[in-house]
Order: C-alpha cells, then sequence, then structure tokens
C-alpha cells in the first residue's frame, strides 16, 4: 500500500484506526459489528508498522477507534509510537473502562484527548448502548479526565432513539 501510495502522491492527513472489533458492549447502531476480535488481527509487530507506515506518509492525525480501542492491550504502544514521530493521536472510547490507569496510560503515549460517547440520559444511552451502568462508567470518565487536568471530548451518535 505504501508503494501506490508513493506513486499517487497521495498523503493522508488524518484518518480514523480501528484498532480491534472486540467491545465490551452491544451498541445498537453499531456500524463495525463490533464485539469479537477478528481472527486475523494484527500482531504488535504489524500494528507498530503501520504506525511508522502512516508516519512516514505524512498523516498529521490519528484517531484510535474500534471496537473498543481500550480492550486492545497494545493501544498505549500504537500511540506512543505515532505520537513520538510527530503525528497528534486521540480515541474514541465507550469510556466502560477508563480508569485512572487508561488516563495515566494515555498521558503517558502522548495523546492529545480521548472523546467519550453518550448518547443521551442514563436511561436512553444505557438502552442504545445495551449496557447496564454504561452512561454512569462513562460520565465518571469524563469527570475523571477534567478533574486531572486531561482534555475530554464527547461524541453522540444521533437517532430517532435519542
Amino acid at each position: 500500500m505504501l508503494e501506490m501510495m508513493k506513486r499517487t502522491k497521495f498523503r493522508p492527513y488524518s484518518g480514523v484506526w480501528e484498532l480491534t472489533l472486540r467491545c465490551n458492549m452491544n451498541c445498537l447502531h453499531c456500524g463495525s459489528r463490533a464485539g469479537k476480535p477478528r481472527g486475523d488481527e494484527l500482531t504488535i509487530d504489524e500494528l507498530l508498522t503501520v504506525a511508522d507506515d502512516l508516519a512516514r506518509l505524512g498523516c498529521k492525525m490519528i484517531t484510535l477507534s474500534g471496537g473498543e480501542p481500550l480492550m486492545r492491550k497494545e493501544w498505549p504502544l500504537v500511540a506512543a509510537r505515532l505520537s513520538s514521530k510527530g503525528v497528534a493521536v486521540n480515541m474514541i472510547s465507550n469510556g466502560f473502562s477508563f480508569r485512572e490507569r487508561e488516563l495515566e496510560q494515555a498521558r503517558k503515549s502522548g495523546m492529545n484527548n480521548v472523546a467519550f460517547s453518550i448518547d443521551g440520559d442514563q436511561k436512553i444511552h444505557d438502552k442504545i448502548r445495551n449496557k447496564r451502568n454504561a452512561y454512569k462508567r462513562v460520565m465518571e470518565a469524563v469527570d475523571l479526565c477534567v478533574d486531572k487536568g486531561y482534555p475530554p471530548a464527547v461524541n453522540t451518535h444521533i437517532t430517532n432513539a435519542n
């Protein structure tokens, strides 16, 4: 792919990278049909090669996504590799597993911020996410970031349900 992009002189400015399809939710609107990981997900060496290639191509910004990117244990290594090469990195997370450890990993890896998905009030959010306490947990993740001076963002998937 790198050779083809060199021939066409195409330079990606930004991208969204689904690190895994593994997810701890079963959202009604999921376009990726996330849940279980792909059987052929990239190894850590392959992930880092892709990160290097994206940086070499001149990509300026990458959003780590999924599934739930926090469920891919190597996400901090990928984020750190990209940031060390001058690529701005952020993440979109459902926030369910985002706690102090993940906040420190995000900070240490050089990530700019984490965007959390919030789809309505508690009742609507939990229904859309098909997960009890999803709203409570994502709000705790946002509050943690605010309390620790790390910039959170919020994404909303707008449907007839919300």
